[in-house]
């Protein structure tokens, strides 16, 4: 049974200017355990996915669809069942830190919060917890540290305090959103051990641009363009077979394969085309990719792919 069983879930944005449309049908399922990475270029849908799965998306958001957590859709919890959820079962690591973190709160407070809500823990109970999972993700004197504001530390010191809150509760599952954008080479690869270490026995959804980042760390990768899922598969079989286009393109443009990007820019929410979403950019389209929209097809070794030629 999958810990997270997204079905049909699309999201809308109500505007002045009228309906925006997100996520069109997505349907993704995660297993108790398993790393997965959702991929794709800035813009395609991906925090939004995240923050769906959190209910924490503004209030013009339309979502349909279900979200099955432990049997249970949370999209139709009430906002009292979410607080019980959200740190407790499911925690996040937000995308940059120097914004997710509380300017005016120690790191020590916003690492207790968590734990204030969920558990037991108080007074000398709290504090020592606090300093284990400091301890454990590698930040010397946590005593002292945890008496400190976000300011005072470096970009990966403020990355581990936030994923420090996200494990506070030992969730179910954590969400990581682009939990290495922002940081430098020698800072990223240090983030990655560490996340790679932590993650071992933990079920993980990667959001993230970053093939590096999700080769690292996902053991299932899903492909997400213009709003919908067009590839899914083992990690290391879909980078190193890639089915469609979109994905091949996405490889190509890797600094390590040379720095090839994809031509031309992804299509504006609410202004994908009627057929293939990918066919304006894709080299080998035919002529009906320009009017028939392709569906998600299962095609061996747990892999799925969104193309009307991918064989």
């Amino acid at each position: 049974m999958s810990l997270l069983a997204i079905a049909d879930l699309s999201v809308q944005f109500e505007s002045r200017s009228g309906t925006v449309p997100v996520l069109d049908h997505i349907d993704f399922a995660i297993n108790t355990g398993e790393r997965v990475a959702l991929i794709g270029e800035s813009g395609c849908g991906k925090t939004v996915f995240g923050m769906s799965v959190m209910r924490l998306l503004p209030s013009n958001a339309r979502i349909t669809g279900s979200a099955l957590y432990a049997g249970r859709d949370i999209l139709r919890a009430s906002e009292r069942e979410m607080q019980q959820i959200r740190g407790k079962k499911i925690a996040m690591i937000s995308q940059n830190s120097a914004f997710a973190l509380n300017p005016v709160l120690t790191v020590g407070d916003q690492i207790a919060e968590s734990l204030t809500l969920h558990t037991s823990c108080r007074g000398e109970g709290l504090e020592r917890e606090v300093i284990r999972l400091l301890t454990s993700l590698g930040i010397e004197r946590p005593k002292e540290n945890m008496q400190k504001y976000p300011h005072e530390f470096s970009g990966g010191m403020r990355e581990r305090i936030l994923i420090a809150m996200a494990l506070a509760c030992n969730p179910d599952l954590v969400i990581a959103d682009e939990p290495t954008s922002g940081l430098d080479a020698l800072v990223k690869a240090q983030t990655l051990r560490l996340l790679k270490s932590v993650m071992q026995d933990r079920t993980l959804l990667l959001i993230t641009h970053d093939l590096g980042t999700a080769s690292a760390l996902a053991s299932h990768t899903a492909v997400l363009y213009a709003g919908e899922i067009v590839e899914y598969g083992p990690t290391h079989e879909l980078f190193r077979h890639p089915m469609h286009p979109y994905t091949q393109g996405l490889l190509a443009s890797s600094p390590s394969a040379g720095f090839h990007p994809i031509p031309g820019m992804s299509p504006a929410p609410g202004q994908v085309p009627h057929g293939c979403r990918f066919c304006p950019r894709c080299s080998s389209a035919m002529d009906r990719c320009n009017s028939t929209h392709p569906s998600l097809k299962k095609s061996g070794n747990n892999r799925q792919v969104r193309c009307l030629r991918y064989d």
